[in-house]
């Protein structure tokens, strides 16, 4: 028999020693998934664990000392406020792409009635916190994995927004309609090869390299689907993209000499750096 307090301290040391990120939040937050608790239940708990509480969070712990991203092992990762069901189809939400709701919020208005395209759509983070912060906002999920679809449609039905979201199992923007758009909002892969081996364990090894790999440099997928908007978009409409920083200049230079694009802009993240690009079809 051991209590709550014992073992939390005993498995926090554990994910220090495999030096995973945040191994103290992570322990923590391990332990209210598998007791049902909040994390301040967790911390002042004086409770005595049963042998098959200890096996249950001993089990996903040791996941997580290999590496295994937490909000897999959780199935759940916040975004803009909200918790959506996320597995190893998606990519996990991160507060960068939040960037974009906010750049949203600058330019429109709760009034303007909008048609979107949310390009590679995962669990559907970005076009639901679209269509729940803008209530005349309608749009258009996209995404070749239809794995990914299907935790995007799980979420579309948690949040109740089937009757302003559609989704459709697509390559980029191919399948939509000229001139039919009036926003284009997306996370495409942007990563190299080199990027993609330089990064953490818990991206390289874990999240899927479809919605990862943009191409030699990174940056084929994301051209690719500024060319392919300039068909789509309606005159004036205007497309988001988060990129990496070190790509920002290339792309709004690649913009610049294609001479279809007005506005282009580079955005600053919450924590500084230049992530997301706008434009407007001219």
């Amino acid at each position: 028999m051991i209590s709550i307090q014992e073992y939390l301290k005993k498995c926090k040391a554990f994910l220090r020693e495999k030096k995973v990120d945040s191994p103290e939040l992570s322990a923590e937050l391990i332990f209210a998934h598998c007791l049902n608790f909040t994390r301040l239940d967790v911390l002042l708990s004086r409770k005595i664990l049963t042998k098959n509480e200890v096996k249950n969070i001993l089990r996903l712990i040791k996941r997580r000392g290999e590496g295994e991203p937490l909000a897999y092992i959780l199935g759940k990762k916040e975004f803009y406020g909200r918790d959506f069901f996320v597995n190893p189809s998606v990519l996990i939400p991160r507060p960068c792409t939040e960037t974009i709701i906010d750049l949203c919020k600058a330019f429109y208005s709760k009034k303007d009635k909008i048609l979107f395209l949310d390009v590679g759509v995962g669990s559907g983070n970005l076009a639901i916190t679209l269509v729940l912060e803008f209530e005349n906002f309608q749009g258009i999920g996209l995404d070749l994995s239809v794995e990914a679809l299907n935790i995007a449609k799980k979420n579309i039905e948690i949040y109740g927004v089937s009757n302003s979201l559609i989704l459709v199992n697509s390559d980029l923007i191919s399948s939509i309609k000229p001139n039919s758009v009036d926003l284009i909002v997306t996370n495409p892969p942007y990563l190299s090869p080199l990027m993609i081996e330089a990064a953490d364990v818990e991206v390289k090894n874990y999240e899927p390299h479809l919605a990862l790999f943009g191409g030699y440099n990174g940056l084929d997928v994301p051209k690719q689907i500024f060319i392919q908007a300039e068909d789509v978009l309606k005159h004036g409409g205007r497309i988001l993209m988060e990129l990496d920083s070190s790509q920002i200049k290339e792309m709004e230079l690649f913009l610049k000499n294609r001479g279809s694009w007005k506005k282009v802009s580079s955005h600053e993240d919450l924590a500084g750096n230049l992530r997301i690009i706008s434009a407007k079809l001219s």
